[in-house]
């Protein structure tokens, strides 16, 4: 039997969610905390789509984050529905550049962007290894390939800014 052709939508939509009270903070709009464990939650659910979950664990690989550039751009505020997209920029079957973006569902505007570059890891040895589990490779490969005709996100690649202080 012929596995299932993976046809990944381009971006992924990687989590949805509502902003619930115990989410807010003493300003009155989601705590700096909830974006990263947010961010972190639909980066797993990419991952899981591409075979990256407990499947590699059992193969003894693993990746691990070498960088991480969060953004915040407007508020959530309490009761407003979260949708979270992922695209893949680049990848060379070793290391991973995915971009997430943090919408208010309700309004439609973007909130949060999260960018992150993760390398894969054999776990024995700590050393850095292609992806060689084939419905890993695959799935990435197509994930690639399906998002290779979007257009770069706007604040992809950005560096820390320095506001003027006048």
């Amino acid at each position: 039997m012929q596995p299932a052709e993976f046809d990944p939508p381009a971006p992924f939509p990687s989590l949805s969610a509502v902003v619930s009270p115990e989410w807010i903070d003493s300003n009155e709009h989601m705590n700096v905390s909830r974006y990263d464990q947010l961010f972190d939650a639909a980066e797993s659910a990419f991952y899981a789509s591409c075979g990256i979950d407990r499947r590699l664990q059992v193969q003894r690989r693993g990746l691990f984050r070498l960088e991480k550039h969060l953004r915040y751009q407007r508020e959530m505020r309490l009761g407003a529905g979260i949708a979270i997209t992922t695209q893949l920029i680049w990848t060379d079957l070793k290391r991973v550049h995915v971009f997430h973006e943090m919408w208010d569902g309700d309004e439609g505007y973007r909130a949060a962007t999260m960018e992150c570059m993760a390398i894969h890891v054999n776990l024995e040895t700590r050393k850095p290894v292609t992806f060689d589990v084939p419905l890993v490779r695959d799935r990435i490969e197509a994930m690639a390939r399906a998002h290779a005709a979007l257009p770069l996100p706007d604040g992809a690649g950005r560096s820390v800014g320095r506001a003027s202080a006048r």
